[in-house]
C-alpha cells in the first residue's frame, strides 16, 4: 500500500448510515480506524488470493485486517473504533455485514460525499464510481496515518 499525503487533514462533518443501525459523524471519533473498499461481498471472507502464488484483492475486508495489524496500526488498542467505508447502500451492506459476521460496523457512503470531500481516488469503471481501497488511521476527527492501494 502507498502513503496519502492526508495526514493532519480534518475529516468533514458528514453523517453515514451504519449497520450498526443509526447515523456516524466521523469526526466525532476519539481514535479510529476507517477501511474504504470498492464493495463488501459474503465472497470476501474466501479471497486470501485469487490464484496460488498472487497477491489478495484489495476489497478483502479480512485481509486489510491483517495488513493494517502489520503496519502498526492499532486495531486492538483500547477506545479504538473500526468502521468499513463503501458506496454501497445500507440495505446491501447489512446483508454482507450480517453474512460476514464482521466485528465492526460499515457505513454507507453511497452519495460519496465523504470520499469526494477528503479527495480519495474513485473507481469510475462500471455503473457506480467506488471508492479505491484505503486505510485512514483517525484521532479526534484527524487523519493520522493513511495508505491506499493493493495491500500487497
Amino acid at each position: 500500500m502507498r502513503t496519502l499525503p492526508f495526514t493532519g487533514l480534518r475529516l468533514p462533518a458528514v453523517d453515514l448510515i451504519s449497520t450498526a443501525r443509526g447515523m456516524c459523524n466521523l469526526c466525532d471519533v476519539e481514535h479510529g480506524i476507517l477501511f474504504f473498499v470498492p464493495f463488501a461481498s459474503p465472497l470476501d471472507a474466501m479471497r486470501p488470493a485469487s490464484r496460488a502464488g498472487t497477491s489478495p484483492r484489495p476489497y478483502d475486508l479480512s485481509y486489510l485486517l491483517k495488513d493494517a495489524n502489520a503496519q502498526g496500526i492499532a486495531l486492538l488498542s483500547v477506545g479504538t473504533k473500526v468502521f468499513g467505508v463503501t458506496t454501497q447502500t445500507p440495505f446491501v451492506q447489512r446483508i454482507v455485514a450480517d453474512m460476514l459476521r464482521l466485528p465492526f460496523p460499515l457505513l454507507s457512503d453511497r452519495r460519496r460525499m465523504l470520499t469526494e470531500r477528503i479527495g480519495l481516488p474513485l473507481i469510475t469503471t462500471g455503473r457506480v464510481p467506488r471508492v479505491r481501497t484505503a486505510v485512514l488511521e483517525v484521532r479526534n476527527g484527524c487523519v493520522i496515518r493513511a495508505r491506499y492501494g493493493d495491500p500487497a
